[in-house]
């Protein structure tokens, strides 16, 4: 095998001379030489074993420092982390405070902690104030709203009232005219019908009752309202199309209120109007009812858009309106958790927009066949 050979020469030194001296050797002779053989192979094989322990010992070392930073790390910072995490998950159901970790470290997490809880409380505070605020403004809202209840009751009221009062005082001053008598009972069977529709229209307004929801025929209720509003149309073209084939489960007595209210308006809107034309569709869409009501009347002025659907606002004249229609037309549709949208210019016509639930126990009517009533008119709606 392979060895090592270490070979040095033997110098005499002055010590050595007591001895050889005899021999002829002087100082710095060689008088011989030393030579050290060492085998490789038991000392590579040494070095290796070696070798091998220091590579394990590193790598324990290693694995060893960074475990011990990962458990730092995790503890010292992902463990703050996602406890801040979850405290901004669980805000505002949960108070934060249930999720942070105590402000041991005073470092940066600390701090965004702190910020974070800070912010919390402003908001907490901000938001309490809003609700107080929203309850003095709802407060505020109901008690005008009242005004505007009473007031405008007193105005329709006190116009029929007047001159049935009237009526009243000049038959007293005259209790034998018989003519007179007969020409003032219409007067004051108008005026007293009068007061009788407004108060029924209020009642019904602020009246919250469930719904009579039933299996309604579309085509027939359509039918019925247009033969209803057929008795005011002079001069105005009506065209309803009613492009569904089977029936709902709707409240057919409060679609019809929906139905007459906005006729009504349409036609009021269209008296002075030559050839006037007011279209009704009907269809389904995206599993919703959508009712479009367009006609060509003056249209509504971007003033007075806001305040349509307020109770006792009108642009009618004395006698003409109550302005609860259209009030009225809202509250329905809100508790047959519908929406209403309107478009209008000034001397453009209106188009009145109503989406409707639809219930999943539909059923074919009229053998499930698109019924169209009058001439249809699909210019610009949404069916």
């Amino acid at each position: 095998g392979r060895v090592v050979r270490f070979i040095a020469p033997l110098r005499v030194t002055a010590s050595c001379l007591g001895c050889h001296a005899r021999h002829g050797y002087a100082e710095g002779d060689i008088r011989g030489g030393l030579s050290i053989t060492i085998p490789v192979d038991w000392a590579q094989e040494l070095m290796t074993k070696n070798m091998r322990s220091l590579i394990l010992i590193g790598v324990a070392s290693i694995v060893m420092v960074t475990v011990a930073l990962f458990l730092m790390f995790e503890t010292l910072i992902v463990h703050r982390i996602r406890a801040l995490s979850r405290a901004m998950d669980s805000f505002p159901e949960e108070s934060p405070e249930r999720y942070l970790l105590p402000y041991t470290f005073r470092d940066e997490l600390d701090n965004v902690s702190e910020t974070f809880m800070l912010f919390c409380d402003r908001l907490k505070k901000s938001q309490e104030e809003l609700l107080r605020t929203r309850a003095q403004t709802h407060l505020s809202e109901k008690m005008a709203s009242l005004g505007i209840l009473t007031s405008g009751i007193a105005h329709e009221v006190n116009n029929p009232l007047g001159g049935m009062l009237n009526c009243v005082k000049t038959m007293r001053e005259n209790p034998g005219d018989r003519e007179l008598v007969e020409r003032y009972l219409p007067l004051l069977d108008k005026g007293l019908r009068q007061i009788e529709m407004i108060m029924r229209q209020l009642l019904n307004f602020g009246r919250v009752e469930p719904l009579n929801i039933r299996r309604t025929d579309l085509k027939q209720l359509f039918d019925e309202c247009a033969v209803l509003l057929s008795y005011k149309l002079k001069n105005i073209r009506l065209e309803t199309s009613v492009e569904v084939g089977r029936t709902y489960l709707l409240d057919a007595e409060a679609l019809k209120q929906i139905f007459i209210n906005i006729g009504l308006n349409a036609i009021q809107a269209m008296q002075a109007t030559p050839d006037g034309r007011l279209t009704i569709r009907c269809c389904e869409e995206d599993e919703k009812l959508v009712l479009v009501f367009r006609d060509t009347g003056t249209g509504i002025s971007a003033e007075n858009m806001p305040h349509i659907f307020d109770p006792f606002f009108t642009t009618k004249g004395v006698g003409e309106g109550t302005g609860l229609g259209l009030a009225v037309t809202y509250s329905l549709v809100q508790r047959m958790n519908g929406t209403i949208g309107v478009k209008s210019k000034a001397g453009e016509g209106a188009e009145f927009t109503i989406t409707l639930p639809v219930a999943e126990n539909t059923e074919a009517a009229h053998g499930g066949t698109t019924v169209t009533t009058r001439d249809a008119y699909a210019e610009n709606t949404s069916c």
